[in-house]
């Protein structure tokens, strides 16, 4: 799985910017008089620069105040936390195989015109779900809280020095609570026990 797109429409200091962060995908979001529109083009990257197991680095740059610590926060909250966040509205896009991919954020109306079949009664703020692409549309496939299969091969890590009493005697810490749709690897520099050590 691989993050491929961040949408923000209102968040903090950041309105109406999108954020790409995989280079096998072109994402753009074109306004029309239905209203946006997604579209998702491959690209044809094929430069294999480092180990077979990361397929991308990608960093955030910008000066103090651009919105780089916003950016980290809105993608490494939990679900419960995104929930008390009411005016915020985002969504961001993952990549699972083939044409699967998966969209969580707040704020649905910024992709309907996007999705085929959902259940609108049953989409509730924040979502998550998982889709298929089929030409300029996403097919609904199910709502990835419900996926068992697809739950347990996300994987999220923490690195930031920001954690709930919950983690505050902990170095490392795989958090699989329900309220977070991924599993989530915690590792926390406070602690001597998780920095790496080097000997001559």
């Amino acid at each position: 799985m691989e993050l491929i797109y961040l949408w923000i429409e209102e968040f903090r200091n950041i309105k109406e910017q999108g954020f790409s962060f995989s280079p096998r995908y072109n994402v753009l979001i074109e306004n029309n008089t239905i209203g946006r529109r997604l579209k998702i083009e491959k690209t044809d990257y094929d430069t294999q620069i480092f180990d077979k197991n990361i397929t991308n680095i990608t960093a955030l740059v910008g000066k103090n105040g651009s919105g780089k610590t916003n950016i980290l926060d809105i993608l490494g909250m939990r679900m419960d936390e995104r929930r008390k966040l009411r005016d915020a509205r985002y969504f961001m896009l993952y990549h699972h195989k083939n044409h699967i991919f998966s969209i969580e954020g707040n704020d649905f109306l910024l992709i309907k015109n996007n999705v085929l079949g959902f259940p609108s009664n049953a989409v509730k703020e924040p979502y998550s779900m998982l889709l298929e692409q089929n030409g300029e549309f996403f097919v609904f496939k199910g709502f990835l809280q419900f996926e068992d299969i697809e739950h347990k091969k996300l994987r999220y890590f923490n690195f930031r020095n920001r954690f709930s009493n919950e983690y505050n005697k902990l170095s490392f810490k795989i958090d699989t609570d329900y309220t977070t749709y991924f599993n989530r690897f915690n590792i926390n520099p406070v602690f001597i026990g998780s920095y790496s050590k080097y000997r001559d």
